[in-house]
């Protein structure tokens, strides 16, 4: 069974803790996970501001 839990905390330490075979790292500590959410981020941001001025414009 595989649990997708993206950043540590309770459910993580919960699953380490309940004596599971392996249990990888979450990769929200990754800064490379970090980098691309924080691109998103700014994308969409632009992304909103240039349909508010292009609202705005009309």
């Amino acid at each position: 069974m595989a649990a997708h839990l993206p950043a540590p905390g309770r459910f993580t330490q919960a699953l380490a803790g309940c004596g599971a075979w392996t249990v990888s790292e979450p990769p929200a500590d990754h800064p490379r996970v970090a980098r691309l959410v924080l691109e998103r981020y700014e994308a969409s941001a632009r992304g909103t501001a240039a349909v508010q001025a292009a609202r705005l414009a009309c």
